[in-house]
């Protein structure tokens, strides 16, 4: 077999490369993928050490890279071969050897794959060489912008996965790049698997890459085939076979949530092709036409079956007989036939049912007793039949609607998964000690409703728990006998209390919930006490919430205390909202307090006190009690506290109380920083370290007046990477000096915050923006805006300050307050949507807009006395949409026949 395999790949190399030779160009087959191709991320990343038998391909390549041969500028050396031969793999390998590195000063790797864009490929060589996302438009500003990185240098640029075979295309970026500027003996490695793309690229140097050895081919099978065991040691079967396929590499580019479990997955190309390949004598679509008939005329062999039809087409009983007793899967999209398939296919596994029409499963499902799948979650099946208890090998249930279950359900004692999309009371599940899957359920105080009990012996409970309806529970011990501390796979737990009364059992309740120590994200919902339960606050709270990454208290008005979270070694994510009692943040926040025995003693030893080591997000929400946020206080034992260390974003809103905020350490890390609502607050702590900042949101704080804890011109410098800027409702907010020029800043609002466009009177130095608000008085506006050459929208207006600025009558646009058309310079040449807020007064617009060659969609607002909309308006020639609103006197408009969306109520003339 292995001796086919091998002659197989090199007739289809040999046959592939003939092929492009004499022209003929490999198409995409619709019967065989049904998808477009997905983008293939790749990068300059590879472990080496699982590497064989590519020793001879990388001192080839590597010696094409450092010669001194080529006569043309930017020379090209491509690799060549087809997929899945470690194209990409060489390329790494030869990027990440010494004596590359040695020879060229920037190394760029760029993945390139079917999205061959100019545009695109210039912005990612300029993020590769400074690390920040990049997002120009304008060709001629991204090569002036790798001028200064490249410029003279000796640099190899790498473009993975190239498809495109547009001679234009390629030439247009050749002539970019060398535009740039770059050492003569700068360099282009390119992988394809297009002989064509060769030719296109006019390629310097071409190395093709072969088939491994025997040998070499031997080593790699023993190295993925015999992986030690260990390797692939997850906690349940279906992480293990998923990581066995990622070892193997017939799976790539694992996507991870928020607790680092795998959630998506993307197949090889070649794998995906043999999958087809492989499964089609056992997959087929069959499809019942108007007659009966199917797709496919001959009787169906097929393991797993998708049948589609409609309401009004029922297959007949005698056609069912055509479709293979092998069947095992079956997804049906009608329920017309729905009976007649359960008693036609009785030896079915997985048996899946697409209809929202569907309201009763029939009682023959009981007779399949083969079935271990059954997911009726897009159909309205609100009950099971009494024989469906009989399906003893059922191991996956999922439901949506189902509104109560059937007596002698605890007979399914092979369940493992019970996936629900909204909560119900599941009495009856006690005996169901193989449960692995119950994502929400509630307590009902009734008679034969659900009690907490019914978990004791479910210990197999794995993955996300929500228990609803604790104000339901009838005995505060029951609480304790579900035996939370005892389920050590239970990753995510949500406590929902949906009472807003106070409730006096409720801490008995909590406190019997206690998780087990594995526990990594914790939600409390409506806790309607004035405490917590100990092992949230004493010193055990470091055994139980030694693993937590996130925590979350919503909604808890009575509650006076927070737990202790300082100390927390994995805690990323902290959000507290509607935590309407507490007052202040202190020592107990921190887990500041003297704590005894071996599991603090470290902390205590240690010159510097970390508190919040791993925190990354901390929301405050809806706390109108707190007003006092204390600093950190040192320990005894230390002599510093080193505070939130990794802390990426701060947002508070409604915290009205508070008047200041404490010392948040370094901010080095910080990179979103949003304070709404927070009336009485005064200063906030900025400062110079704030080198990470990409967006800054500050409103409805009337009476801030500074954002600085230090001088405002030493800590602008450190605002580089910042992406945006929101100043909204800050009437008294005057400490902020004239703005520099900030290269990453995209987005500026200033809205209702004349004391700082009294300071920032140019804004004309922001390269880089794209998006401006400026609400506030006209008499402040920056003079400079049309130097803005890559703002795309604008909205500027005065609306606000009718009072202030009642004599004003003209809109002090660029060039506008003369009126003069003469000489009008070009200006806002990327604006493509513009809104004009007005005010009293105003009769008229300003005349320059008519010459902003690329405005699109224009929004006109308040003009209260504008009675005559101009006729150069509908003579824009890429206007497309026109919004007037609030302009009372409007009395007549121009042609506007060249509009695509018109005003309301508005038809053109």
């Amino acid at each position: 077999m292995a001796h086919e395999v091998k002659n197989i790949m090199v007739s289809l190399e040999e046959a592939f490369k003939e092929a492009n030779q004499i022209g003929l160009r490999a198409v995409e087959l619709t019967n065989t993928r049904p998808n477009p191709r997905e983008i293939r991320l790749t990068h300059p990343f590879v472990d080496d050490t699982e590497i064989v038998g590519r020793d001879d391909d990388i001192s080839s390549v590597k010696g094409m890279l450092t010669s001194s041969n080529y006569k043309k500028d930017l020379p090209v050396i491509t690799i060549v071969g087809m997929g899945g031969q470690g194209k990409t793999t060489l390329a790494q390998l030869v990027y990440k050897n010494d004596a590359v590195v040695r020879h060229f000063g920037e190394r760029i790797w760029v993945c390139v794959s079917e999205d061959f864009k100019v545009e695109r490929l210039l912005n990612e060589m300029l993020q590769s060489l400074t690390g920040k996302k990049v997002e120009m438009t304008n060709w001629e500003a991204l090569v002036k912008e790798l001028q200064k990185k490249l410029k003279e240098k000796r640099y190899l640029l790498v473009l993975d996965d190239v498809w495109n075979e547009n001679p234009e295309e390629w030439e247009s970026m050749r002539n970019c790049l060398l535009g740039i500027g770059g050492s003569k003996e700068s360099k282009i490695m390119v992988t394809t698997r297009s002989d064509v793309v060769v030719d296109v690229m006019r390629t310097s140097d071409c190395h093709r890459l072969r088939i491994l050895s025997d040998e070499s081919s031997c080593i790699l099978l023993e190295k993925i085939a015999f992986a030690e065991e260990s390797s692939l040691q997850v906690e349940d079967i279906g992480s293990n076979y998923v990581n066995m396929l990622l070892q193997r590499s017939l799976l790539q580019n694992p996507e991870k949530d928020f607790f680092n479990n795998i959630t998506h997955c993307k197949m090889h190309d070649l794998v995906h092709d043999f999958s087809l390949c492989v499964s089609k004598i056992y997959c087929f679509n069959m499809e019942v036409e108007s007659h009966d008939q199917t797709a496919a005329g001959n009787d169906i062999e097929a393991v797993h079956l998708l049948l589609i039809s409609d309401k009004q087409k029922r297959i007949k009983k005698e056609n069912l007989k055509r479709i293979s007793s092998k069947l095992r899967t079956l997804i049906l999209n009608s329920s017309a036939y729905l009976e007649d398939i359960l008693e036609s296919f009785r030896y079915l596994s997985t048996l899946i049912v697409q209809n929202s029409e569907v309201d009763v499963l029939p009682t023959a499902i009981g007779d399949m007793k083969l079935l271990r799948d059954l997911d009726i979650t897009d159909t309205k099946i609100s009950r099971l039949p009494d024989s469906f208890t009989k399906l003893y090998n059922l191991q996956t249930l999922r439901v949506d609607y189902l509104e109560e279950l059937p007596k002698g359900f605890e007979n399914l004692i092979n369940l493992r998964n019970f996936n629900m999309s909204r909560e119900f009371s599941l009495s009856g599940i006690r005996q169901l000690t193989n449960l692995r899957t119950l994502s929400e359920i509630r307590v009902v105080r009734e008679v034969g409703g659900f009690q907490l009990e019914e978990l004791e012996h479910l210990d197999n409970l794995r993955g996300e728990l929500k228990i609803g309806g604790l104000e339901g529970v009838s005995r505060p011990e029951s609480a304790g006998k579900a035996n939370l501390w005892r389920k050590s796979n239970i990753q995510k737990l949500e406590l929902i209390w949906d009472s807003n009364t106070e409730d006096r059992n409720g801490i008995e309740i909590l406190e019997g919930l206690k998780p087990h120590s594995n526990l990594k994200s914790l939600t409390i919902v409506r806790f309607q006490c004035s405490s917590i339960p100990s092992w949230m606050v004493t010193k055990n709270h470091l055994l139980v919430l030694c693993n937590l990454v996130k925590i979350e208290l919503r909604k808890m008005p009575y509650c006076k205390q927070i737990p202790s979270l300082g100390d927390l070694p994995c805690l990323q994510v902290i959000t507290m909202n509607q935590l309407g009692s507490v007052k202040c943040f202190g020592s107990e926040f921190y887990g500041c307090t003297n704590l005894d025995g071996a599991s603090s003693s470290n902390i205590h030893e240690a010159a510097v006190t970390t508190l919040f080591p791993a925190l990354r997000e901390l929301d405050l929400l809806h706390m109108r009690e707190l007003c006092k946020w204390s600093d950190a206080m040192i320990r005894s034992n230390s002599s510093s506290v080193n505070l939130f260390p990794l802390l990426e974003e701060l947002c508070l809103f409604r915290v009205q109380k508070l008047d200041l905020l404490p010392n948040l350490g370094d901010q080095k890390c910080l990179r979103r920083l949003v304070i709404m609502d927070c009336k009485k607050l005064t200063r906030l702590p900025i400062s110079k370290e704030l080198v990470s900042l990409q967006k800054l949101e500050i409103s409805l704080c009337p009476n801030l007046t500074s954002l600085f804890s230090e001088d405002a011109d030493e800590a602008l410098q450190g605002f580089g990477s910042i992406e945006s800027i929101n100043l909204v409702a800050c009437f008294n907010l005057v400490g902020v000096p004239e703005i520099p020029s900030l290269q990453s800043l995209r987005e500026l609002k200033i809205i209702v915050c004349d004391g700082v466009l009294a300071s920032w009177t140019r804004l004309g130095t922001l390269t880089s923006l794209e998006d401006l608000d400026i609400y506030g008085s006209p008499r402040f506006w920056p003079t400079d805006l049309q130097d803005l050459t890559r703002l795309t929208s604008l909205k500027i207006g005065g609306c606000y300050y009718e009072d202030h600025d009642e004599a004003l009558d003209y809109f002090p646009w660029h060039d506008s307050k003369s009126g003069s058309n003469n000489n009008i310079q070009p200006c806002f040449v990327s604006l493509t949507s513009l809104k004009l807020t007005g005010w009293r007064n105003l009769k008229s617009l300003p005349e320059p807009i008519q010459y902003i060659s690329a405005l699109r969609d224009l929004t006109i607002d308040s003009f209260a006395d504008l009675e005559v909309l101009p006729e150069w308006l509908g003579k824009i020639p890429s206007l497309e949409s026109l919004t007037i609103s609030n302009c009372k006197s409007l009395k007549q408009l121009p042609n506007l026949n060249n509009l695509q969306h018109y005003p309301s109520g508005i038809a053109p003339i």
